[in-house]
């Protein structure tokens, strides 16, 4: 099952970015029951970058440095959720009852604590239209 879990971040992962050119591998995962019918996932993982023979040191390191800052925007614009939760769609080792619980995990926004993905920006959207 960890394997499965493996794919499916990995998965999720890649297509969050614009950049596809590399695979990941994961060094750690855990997975930690928080008590309140949420998951926590800690990871470490590597990029590995394809075709990085062909490249220059500067050129590696500025792939890098676009790859991180993209993972980062999709972790802060809720990309990466969506990505992870569209890929566990795709999973079909698990049952799909599993699935559904594990879509349903990464759609919801514990940022704020009170409500799923996308509640948030309603209510701002919301709220801006209410002061013009």
């Amino acid at each position: 099952k960890q394997r499965v879990m493996e794919r499916v971040l990995a998965r999720g992962i890649k297509s969050s970015t614009e950049f596809t050119a590399f695979d990941v591998t994961f060094t750690e995962l855990h997975l930690s029951d928080l008590g309140d019918g949420t998951t926590l996932i800690t990871a470490d993982f590597r990029i590995s970058i394809h075709d990085m023979e062909s490249m220059t040191f500067a050129e590696i390191r500025k792939r890098c440095q676009r790859i991180n800052s993209s993972l980062a925007q999709a972790m802060d614009d809720g990309d990466m959720q969506l990505a992870m939760a569209a890929a566990t769609k795709e999973e079909k080792a698990w049952p799909k009852e599993l699935r559904d619980r594990i879509v349903e995990e990464f759609l919801f926004d514990d940022d704020d604590g009170d409500g799923p993905m996308g509640e948030e920006t309603e209510m701002e959207d919301s709220d801006q239209e209410a002061e013009s």
